[in-house]
């Protein structure tokens, strides 16, 4: 599994720079950014703040991939996990870096890229952006001001998720049923069955069906083959 570490809106720099170090000391090497502010400049041939507090991770920045909107940076990943501290977004499940660690692990099997997505300093990300994604997460903090910063809360989850590098090395071959197709042939039979466009039942799924651990999803994968039969024969 390949877990991606995704900017959205990044205002200044020097954030960049350091989410990028933050990713190389942890171990992960996969940086993307939407609408960044400018980063690769400086003066009288200094590249600027984003260098200057990468240190020793410019092969991050220069690898950095950019992109013009949220949809177009996860369009590869199969699983897409949102950074919140907005807890009155509508969903019930937040998890925290722990708990988001365990679901990784239990899922890596199955997924074949993640990304965690970060909003901008000043808001963080929409609800528009949050209801982009598969899974929400956010720190604990024992007080919301001061809250941590942009570059501080990917420092957070990347020592969280640190061990995800090294599993990987050792992860199974891929499983006959992977996450993506497992979620879309969940996705198919409830629109074949008539049920898609009850709201209630929607937002349900989509809140709950991602958090279901690897066993449980190929349960339900599996219990659902008769009915995925009998929709493609009708």
């Amino acid at each position: 599994m390949e877990l991606v570490f995704v900017l959205v809106g990044p205002k200044y720099a020097g954030n960049i720079g350091a989410a990028a170090r933050a990713l190389k000391t942890m171990g992960f090497a996969h940086l993307r950014l939407v609408d960044p502010c400018p980063y690769d400049s400086g003066i009288d041939g200094d590249r600027g703040p984003a260098y200057q507090l990468a240190m020793h991770s410019h092969d991050i920045l220069d690898g950095a991939a950019v992109f013009d909107t949220l949809e177009e940076a996860v369009a590869d990943c199969d699983l897409r996990i949102g950074t919140t501290a907005k807890l009155r977004h509508h969903r019930h499940s937040v998890l925290t870096p722990p708990q988001l660690k365990d679901l990784l692990v239990d899922k890596q099997a199955l997924l074949t890229r993640a990304a965690l997505v970060f909003g901008p300093e000043d808001t963080g990300l929409t609800n528009e952006h949050l209801d982009a994604c598969d899974v929400l997460t956010t720190v604990p903090l024992a007080s919301p001001q001061p809250s941590i910063n942009l570059a501080q809360a990917v420092m957070v989850y990347s020592y969280a998720l640190s061990e995800l590098p090294a599993l990987a090395r050792y992860t199974p071959d891929a499983q006959e049923t992977s996450y993506g197709a497992a979620i879309g042939e969940i996705e198919r039979v409830i629109a074949a069955l008539g049920i898609a466009g009850d709201e209630r039942v929607a937002a349900w799924l989509k809140e709950r069906v991602p958090l279901l651990p690897a066993r449980d999803l190929r349960m339900l994968f599996n219990l659902l083959k008769p009915v995925r039969t009998d929709t493609r024969s009708s």
